[in-house]
């Protein structure tokens, strides 16, 4: 199930590129708040994604392979990929730089980013255990 990780990398990729933009000297006051708060919103808590993706790989590593009765679809490679690209297309952007509404906006993009990689996650094992 080496789909499942590239969901939970992504969600990693997330939360190391907040926080380099967190942790960066050019950042405003505000701007490291709203990082650090979107870090949070990503990795921490029973409902995060970083907690949904490790609880699904756990349940995916406990699995016979019998219980494994298809391989993930294209379309959800496909949508990984697109998750992974997402995360790569801000990793080129310089967060600290950022006007206040595109900081917002690259901060929406990554929870919503690692909430589909967790989605996608869960579809993943859902069709591959039928």
């Amino acid at each position: 199930m080496a789909l499942l990780q590239r969901c939970a990398d992504v969600i990693g990729g997330e939360v190391v590129l907040l926080d380099a933009w967190r942790s960066s000297g050019a950042m405003s006051a505000a701007g490291k708040a709203d990082c650090r708060s979107s870090i949070e919103h990503i990795s921490i808590g029973d409902t995060s994604a970083k907690v949904i993706v490790d609880n699904i790989i756990d349940k995916a590593k406990a699995l016979s392979d019998t219980d494994v009765t298809s391989v993930p679809s294209d379309a959800a490679l496909d949508f990984v990929k697109n998750l992974e690209q997402n995360l790569k297309t801000r990793s080129e952007w310089d967060g600290p730089d950022l006007e206040q509404l595109w900081l917002e906006s690259a901060l929406a993009q990554a929870k919503d980013n690692a909430e589909h990689a967790a989605d996608s996650a869960s579809g993943i094992l859902r069709d591959c255990t039928g």
